[in-house]
């Protein structure tokens, strides 16, 4: 559905009665500001298998939002923004439970739970410069951010934690590209940083 200032996305599926809805607004403000907000939302039922059964315990849910910002600072440079935030919420590896189906044959797993769940945070700044009369013609300055947290959770069949384990990394990064032109040659150089911590 498009919208005067946006659109709304809409999406059903059957096999695993799943409902994603995706809204997208766009603002401007006047020539030099613009910024546009979108919201993402996914929830997965239990699979409905080819045998039309059930494969219990195998829903999950994911959640999403992405921030954008532009401001032309005059009729050659400009500075945006954007911010990333995704959350993938109680994945079961189902086939390593007890709740794993078997087909032609294969073992199901002993487990009661194996759950995940998966969080991203990311966030970048960039200055761009066009259309330049000196010796560099353009030039893209950014710096960014970025966390990645992972949680794993296996749980026995009498439903004690058997094992936990946490992932956690932060990324640090900087980036310049500048471009020069020649009458014979057109250069293109940079350099690029990044820090996992």
């Amino acid at each position: 559905l498009q919208l005067g200032g946006g659109n709304l996305f809409l999406r059903y599926g059957s096999a695993q009665e799943s409902f994603s809805e995706h809204l997208k607004f766009n603002f401007t403000q006047d020539d030099n500001l613009a910024f546009s907000i979108g919201l993402t939302r996914q929830d997965f039922d239990d699979l409905n298998m080819a045998n039309n059964n059930s494969l219990s315990h195998s829903g999950y849910e994911e959640m999403g939002v992405n921030f954008r910002l532009e401001y032309d600072l005059d009729s050659r440079s400009s500075f945006i923004f954007g911010y990333d935030n995704y959350l993938v919420d109680d994945t079961n590896r189902v086939h390593k439970t007890i709740f794993g189906e078997s087909f032609e044959g294969t073992s199901i797993g002993s487990d009661y739970e194996r759950i995940s769940d998966f969080h991203r945070q990311a966030a970048f700044t960039r200055y761009e410069f066009r259309d330049g009369n000196g010796f560099i013609s353009e030039a893209d300055i950014s710096i960014s951010w970025q966390l990645m947290e992972e949680d794993y959770k296996r749980i026995n069949t009498d439903q004690s934690t058997h094992s936990k384990n946490n992932f956690d990394d932060n990324t640090y990064g900087t980036n310049l590209r500048l471009k020069s032109e020649t009458d014979l040659v057109e250069f293109t150089y940079g350099i690029d940083y990044y820090y996992d911590d």
